[in-house]
C-alpha cells in the first residue's frame, strides 16, 4: 500500500512523544531519509547501521554494499551520488540518536530529551517550510497523537492513531 501525503499544500503527518523524561521521539511523513540525515551534523558517526537501498524491484544494495559509511557524510556522499534510494533503514548515532525510516518518507527519531536535539527537530521543520516554535509547541499539547498539519502552522487533523490516520485518508 503507498501511502498518500498531501503535498499540493505542503501537509505533513507528525507526531511527538516524550515516553519518560529523558527520550523524545519524533515522527514525520513526507520527508525522504536523505533529505532528514542531511540536517544532521555530518561528522556523526554510526554505532549501528542497517539498510536497504533499492533502484529497482530487482537491484537492492545494503551497507555491507558500500565500502566508506563511518558517518553522516559517507552516508550522503554515496546516496547524493547514486541512483540508490534508502527504502528502510535502522541507525543508532554516536550522539545516541536513533533514525528509522520506511518506505523512504516516513522518518521516526528517538532522541535524548536535550536541547540540542530538540533544536535538530526545529531545523527540520523549518526546512520543510514550517513554523517550528508553533508547530514544535501544538505537538507537544496534543503529544501521543499524529497531526496532519499544513505549512506553516495550520492543524489540518488530529489522529489517535496511524491505523486512524489511514482509515480517514483517501487513497
Amino acid at each position: 500500500m503507498e501511502i498518500m501525503t498531501n503535498n499540493t499544500h505542503n501537509t505533513k503527518l507528525m507526531l511527538y512523544s516524550e515516553p519518560d523524561s529523558d527520550t523524545f521521539i519524533f515522527y514525520l511523513l513526507g520527508i525522504d531519509t536523505i533529505d532528514a540525515l542531511s540536517d544532521l551534523p555530518e561528522s556523526i558517526g554510526f554505532k549501528q547501521l542497517k539498510f536497504i537501498a533499492s533502484k529497482s524491484q530487482d537491484d537492492f544494495i545494503y551497507p555491507e554494499d558500500i565500502s566508506k559509511k563511518q558517518n553522516i557524510s559517507d552516508l550522503l556522499q554515496y546516496f547524493n551520488n547514486s541512483e540508490f534510494v534508502i527504502d528502510d533503514m535502522e541507525a543508532e548515532l554516536d550522539n545516541n540518536i536513533e533514525i528509522f525510516t520506511h518506505d523512504n518518507y516516513e522518518v521516526t527519531l528517538i532522541c535524548p530529551n536535550q536541547q540540542i536535539n530538540k533544536n535538530l527537530i526545529y531545523k527540520i521543520l523549518s526546512k520543510q517550510g514550517f513554523n517550528a516554535e508553533i508547530v514544535l509547541g501544538n505537538l507537544a499539547q496534543l503529544e501521543n497523537q499524529y497531526i496532519q498539519v499544513e505549512a506553516p502552522d495550520k492543524i489540518v487533523n488530529t489522529f489517535s492513531t496511524f491505523g486512524h490516520y489511514l482509515l480517514n485518508t483517501p487513497d
